[in-house]
């Protein structure tokens, strides 16, 4: 039914998990521009196919996850969608550039907060305190009850967003609270 490129642009999605990568033939220690991959095929249908195929300058391990498009009338007609892979892997580099800059923009908010409470000329009372400390506390349980809900699972993104926000709010809260306690060493959290 399909060509290679019509495969590659039309063919059905499914994942493969390189089962071995290798370069038989070259010399010990070459960095190989190409080399040959073992693949399992996992078919959306729960069925499975083992394939090789030969890879051509792109580095996929032992492990990996790969995207494939196969010929659904035709599942011997298996190829790397390597657009896909691409994709993927930028829009995973995107991501943590998006982390960063949220995390820089987190820091100055927290640096000014503290500039703000060390330029105070008034003494923080022990109910400021108290709350700040409770907000902390707060967000730390959260975070764990976050963390215990997908237990030892890959989270999702929607995970990974929540435990991050409540990261933010428990490094927020413990700036500001110790910002807060220079200007009253003397002060004890109550136990709530």
């Amino acid at each position: 039914m399909f060509g290679k490129r019509k495969l590659l642009e039309n063919g059905a999605q499914a994942e493969a998990i390189v089962t071995w990568s290798g370069n038989p033939g070259a010399p010990p220690g070459s960095a190989p521009f190409q080399y040959q991959v073992a693949l399992s095929v996992q078919f959306p249908d729960g069925s499975t196919a083992d394939i090789r195929r030969r890879v051509f300058g792109q580095f996929i391990d032992t492990g990996d996850v790969v995207p494939v498009r196969f010929d659904p009338a035709d599942r011997s007609k298996i190829e790397i969608d390597y657009a896909a892979r691409l994709a993927s892997e930028q829009s995973r580099i995107d991501g943590g550039k998006q982390r960063a800059l949220s995390t820089a923009e987190a820091e100055r908010s927290r640096a000014n907060v503290v500039r703000d409470i060390e330029s105070r000329t008034t003494t923080p009372t022990d109910a400021e305190l108290q709350a700040v400390f409770d907000r902390e506390q707060e967000a730390r349980e959260l975070s764990r009850a976050s963390i215990r809900r997908y237990g030892g699972s890959t989270p999702s993104d929607e995970q990974l967003r929540e435990t991050s926000r409540l990261t933010e709010a428990i490094l927020d809260a413990r700036a500001e609270l110790a910002a807060l306690r220079v200007l009253r060493p003397d002060w004890s959290p109550q136990a709530s």
